[in-house]
C-alpha cells in the first residue's frame, strides 16, 4: 500500500473521531422541561437556542417538527427584526438572541 493510502486511511480514521466527539456534544439531550407545544416557531427557536446555543437548523426542525426549509424562513425573519444573529460560521458557531 502506497504511502499517500496509509496517509489517506489514517486522516479519515482521525476525522470519523473527531466528528463523532462532535456530533455526542452537538446532540446532547434537551432539558425534558422545554415544551415546545403550542409555541409558534419562532418562539419555539428561541427556546431551542436559549437552552442550546450550539444548537444546528436541522436539529431545530426535528425538535419542532417542521421543515427545514421553514426552519430557516423562521430564522431569517427573526434575523431582519434583530431578534438574533449567527456568530461565526455555520458548522462551528453559535446562536446568540439579541
Amino acid at each position: 500500500m502506497s504511502q499517500i493510502a496509509i496517509n489517506a486511511m489514517d486522516f479519515t480514521a482521525k476525522n470519523a473521531t473527531l466528528n463523532a466527539t462532535l456530533n455526542a456534544t452537538l446532540n446532547t439531550a434537551l432539558s425534558p422541561d422545554i415544551n415546545l407545544e403550542g409555541m409558534k416557531t419562532p418562539e419555539a427557536i428561541i427556546a431551542l437556542i436559549q437552552q442550546n446555543p450550539n444548537i444546528t437548523r436541522k436539529q431545530m426542525a426535528q425538535h419542532i417538527g417542521k421543515n427545514l426549509s421553514t426552519i430557516a424562513r423562521a430564522i431569517s425573519k427573526l434575523q431582519q427584526q434583530n431578534k438574533l444573529k449567527r456568530i461565526s460560521s455555520d458548522k462551528t458557531g453559535h446562536w446568540q438572541l439579541l
